[in-house]
């Protein structure tokens, strides 16, 4: 089964620093910190402002190799960025604190963003965490949550149920959501109102993509615990599927506040992250099909390695471990060819371009000679 990968965009999503990513990154978090990395990049256009003191509450994650990690410093490495959480480590560019009571002066830093973290927050500590947010930044806040609405209900019920189901466990991130309650979306931003501040919203993380990524995951899981395998999953989406994602209905919504919008920053930056939003409803149809179909070579790979399991199950996860890179090195080598094609395409049609010119610069000569001739008889004459 050949799947070719669409490499269309939407107009401003940037995808040219992936390859600067570290590997255990996941489309999850991609698609929280690039949506987070252009907002930044706009307002340092409008600001004139090279580097911004950057506080980003509750960015602390673990790694599926095992270790800590803190994504938003990846994307932005030329700020000086601090990460807040509760859990004790000594990573650098790291400090244990309480999103609802920071200990930090007012105005603090340039920025202060937080991505997936007020779902997690008890639903009446929520006000105070989103004011200290604002209270410690200079120019605004960047918020990313999941926000109630009934498909992302249905979406996490199916999730936790089959995790459940199919692992054996209960996913504690999903039982605290349905435990605390999703954020209000509407709620929020009435909150900012009523502070008087001005913001934007962009949703993030297209619902269906979102689910039939997590369950994808959540599947491997159940047939190894190798990281090579489940990293090579998230890298195929963000390099090939993430662009598509920022529509409705979805998962996340992204809230940018201005607390101040001198050189209306704020403007720049939905100049920058409105083109990049699809229309509602509006999907290329043949990328979710290649995504169905890639979907259907996950059940096949697990029948394999089932059929398998009581003769060399090892041999058979690694057979289909090297299927898989075959298959991406293949989609590779897809995308290379089509340049160069695209590319002696371009040098044919300047070629092209180039004889037709001298051909009218020839049928010009030979016009002009055969006026001169004629009125050179006349003259004669």
């Amino acid at each position: 089964m050949e799947i070719e990968p669409t490499t269309s965009t939407s107009p401003g999503v940037d995808l040219s620093y992936v390859d600067e990513l570290p590997p255990w990154l996941t489309f999850d978090q991609f698609g929280r910190y690039s949506t987070l990395r252009e907002a930044l990049e706009a307002a340092r256009v409008a600001l004139d402002q090279p580097a911004f003191s950057v506080l980003d509450v509750g960015g602390w994650t673990r790694q599926i190799l095992g270790g800590e990690g803190l994504p938003i410093v990846y994307f932005l490495p030329g700020d000086d960025v601090l990460v807040v959480d509760q859990v004790e480590s000594s990573l650098p560019h790291y400090r244990r604190g309480d999103g609802t009571s920071l200990d930090f002066a007012d105005d603090s830093f340039d920025f202060v963003t937080s991505a997936d973290t007020l779902e997690h927050i008890q639903a009446p500590r929520r006000p105070s965490f989103i004011r200290e947010l604002i209270r410690v930044s200079r120019y605004g806040v960047l918020l990313i949550a999941p926000f109630r609405h009934p498909v992302v209900d249905a979406a996490e019920e199916f999730l936790f149920a089959y995790i459940k189901a199919e692992l054996g466990y209960v996913q504690q991130q999903l039982a605290e959501h349905r435990g605390y309650g999703l954020p209000d979306l509407q709620a929020t931003t009435e909150l900012l109102s009523e502070m008087g501040l001005s913001y934007r919203t962009y949703p993030s993380g297209y619902i269906h993509s979102w689910l039939a990524m997590m369950l994808a995951k959540h599947y491997l899981f159940g047939l190894t615990d190798d990281p090579e395998i489940h990293m090579r999953v998230d890298q195929y989406y963000i390099r090939w599927l993430a662009a598509d994602e920022r529509r409705e209905p979805s998962y996340r919504h992204y809230v940018v506040t201005a607390k101040d919008n001198r050189c209306d920053w704020l403007g720049g930056v939905d100049m920058a992250l409105r083109p990049t939003v699809r229309a509602g409803g509006s999907s290329d149809v043949s990328t979710w099909q290649q995504t169905v179909n890639w979907l259907i070579g996950l059940v096949a790979l697990k029948r394999n390695a089932a059929s398998a399991a009581h003769t060399e199950p090892q041999r058979a996860l690694e057979q289909t471990v090297a299927a898989q890179q075959q298959q991406i090195d293949h989609l590779l080598r897809m995308v290379s060819q089509r340049d160069a094609q695209l590319a002696d395409l371009q040098a044919r049609s300047e070629w092209q371009s180039q004889l037709l010119d001298q051909s009218h610069q020839q049928l010009e000569r030979v016009a002009n000679g055969a006026i001169m001739r004629i009125l050179n008889g006349i003259k004669r004459r």
